[in-house]
């Protein structure tokens, strides 16, 4: 290998679906004459989870998960807004690699979108870290001056951190930001509300490289960009529009909210990796927005068979069907444009469900039949089929 390159993570199980797919993105950009290794910061992470993520690795790739919680056991760190421990673990990077000279920290709700060699071997300038400048819009302004009278255009987002650690050890930024967090805790009411990126922008405010805005395309304004400020705006979407890493940021994430801009690259990676429906699973558990109460054993509705986006008609009320509209409502991976069932009569007006004379090949993409007998699952076919569904758009399969 002519190049190597170190790049650091930090997940906890909650996230370690989100980590995995941020890790493989990164993966499917590099080139084949680079060694990465990829280190994994955990804490009390599961065995089959280490498994998981160790599995990535192959012939030019290492993915190795360290155990850092003797770090953490002499400090005191605390949570704030959606912001977990683990968001901390990027301070202790010069402690747990010590003889990595440089070391690129990327967040785990992010892809990779082009090979990091670029990024990684940026001149930082004789700086202990380079970023990328945070999104100038009003709430930055106002915070940046709430935590230190800071110039918001001069403040960036730990998201991604291209750090030279030697460095940042003889500047011992760890050790003031743990200081100034410290203080913070004390506080009735905490300024620090973005944690360690907060504590990060005080002590190494004027003192850091800025990279180019396409490794660090922050999305949360893409659906409400009238709070960028408005010299920036244009180049704020163009940006996000030639993104090397567009970087989920803030509290509506892609797999709870995949309507929003942007939203679709995630779920397009997502659909290559081994670890789709467990990654969807997961979504409809965490999930809070559905409007069904969904049985305890579920059927698991055929997200790999339906592009994401499509237009979905379901035929079948039952338990099954419920439960198919239960995860499409909460996981809003498609969307659901008509329901019937031959019972519709029956069935409570709340569920909107239509008689099967309403059916109309041009309502949906895909019609999925929500029914667990083959011979039922059959007859339905044949009924589609004569009323002029088009049978590439039937799906069916065994639950």
């Amino acid at each position: 290998m002519s190049k190597q390159v170190t790049v650091a993570f930090s997940v906890n199980n909650d996230y370690v679906y989100y980590g995995y797919l941020a890790i493989y993105s990164l993966i499917k950009r590099a080139n084949s004459i680079t060694q990465y290794n990829i280190v994994v910061f955990v804490n009390n992470l599961k065995d089959k989870n280490i498994s998981l993520l160790e599995s990535l690795s192959n012939n030019n790739i290492i993915v190795e998960c360290i155990d850092i919680s003797g770090f953490l056991a002499q400090v005191h760190l605390e949570e704030s807004l959606h912001l977990s421990i683990e968001t901390y673990y990027r301070l202790f990077i010069p402690l747990v690699l010590p003889h990595a000279e440089r070391v690129l920290y990327l967040d785990s709700d992010l892809v990779v979108l082009e090979d990091i060699l670029e990024l990684y071997f940026t001149d930082m300038c004789g700086k202990a870290v380079a970023v990328v400048p945070d999104v100038f819009c009003g709430i930055l302004k106002r915070h940046s001056q709430e935590i230190g009278n800071l110039d918001y255009k001069n403040t960036f987002n730990a998201g991604v951190l291209l750090m030279d650690t030697r460095r940042f050890e003889e500047e011992h930024i760890r050790d003031k930001c743990l200081n100034l967090l410290e203080e913070d805790y004390k506080r009735k009411e905490r300024k620090l509300i973005f944690a360690d990126q907060d504590a990060l922008n005080i002590v190494l405010y004027n003192s850091v490289t800025f990279l180019d805005s396409k490794w660090n395309c922050q999305y949360q304004y893409a659906w409400r960009v009238d709070e960028v400020d408005e010299e920036y705006r244009k180049q704020y979407l163009e940006d996000l529009d030639h993104a090397a890493i567009i970087h989920y940021a803030g509290t509506n994430k892609p797999w709870m909210f995949p309507l929003l801009p942007k939203a679709d690259i995630f779920w397009n990676i997502a659909k290559e990796t081994p670890v789709f429906l467990e990654l969807l699973e997961t979504v409809i558990e965490t999930s809070k927005k559905g409007a069904m109460c969904v049985p305890r054993k579920r059927y698991l509705f055929p997200f790999e068979l339906i592009p994401y986006n499509s237009k979905v008609g379901l035929y079948g009320a039952g338990r099954i069907g419920q439960e198919f509209y239960s995860q499409i409502k909460e996981s809003m991976y498609a969307e659901i444009t008509i329901w019937v069932d031959r019972n519709a009569d029956e069935l409570a007006d709340e569920f909107n469900v239509k008689t099967i004379d309403s059916i109309d090949n041009s309502l949906f993409d895909y019609i999925v039949i929500a029914v667990k007998n083959s011979k039922a699952a059959n007859e339905i076919r044949e009924l589609l089929l004569n009323k002029g569904v088009d049978k590439r758009k039937i799906v069916w399969k065994h639950y």
